[in-house]
């Protein structure tokens, strides 16, 4: 999850470092008005915690690309470790399929449910 504040003068989005589960703690961090200079017209002005939301960063696809490629490998490693056991693969290649698969969608799940929370409660 990343935080993002859009320039009130170029109405550009800007990142924001301090990490926070939702606004109060954030508030707690840098406060309920804070300063804020824009990235691109580097302009400086307050804002309220309230302008501040938070949306997919790039860990999601980082971790969906990693997972593929752990699921191809998984895939022909397992293939080839049943094969040369005469092992039914028909049975247990799914399995070992199915679990990295999992674990994305769990870590998505948990993460687009503190996306909302953050964007939905207001100070």
């Amino acid at each position: 999850m990343k935080l993002f504040l859009n320039c009130k003068f170029c109405k550009k989005s800007n990142k924001l470092n301090p990490t926070a589960s939702d606004r109060y703690e954030l508030s707690k961090k840098i406060g309920t008005n804070f300063k804020f200079a824009c990235n691109h017209c580097k302009l400086i002005d307050e804002y309220h915690v309230n302008s501040v939301h938070s949306s997919k960063g790039i860990n999601s696809k980082v971790l969906l690309i990693f997972l593929l490629i752990g699921s191809i490998f998984v895939f022909v490693s397992l293939s080839k470790f049943l094969d040369s056991r005469n092992i039914q693969s028909v049975y247990l290649l799914p399995i070992g399929l199915a679990i990295l698969p999992m674990v994305y969608f769990a870590w998505f799940s948990n993460e687009e449910k503190k996306i909302r929370n953050f964007n939905r409660y207001k100070l």
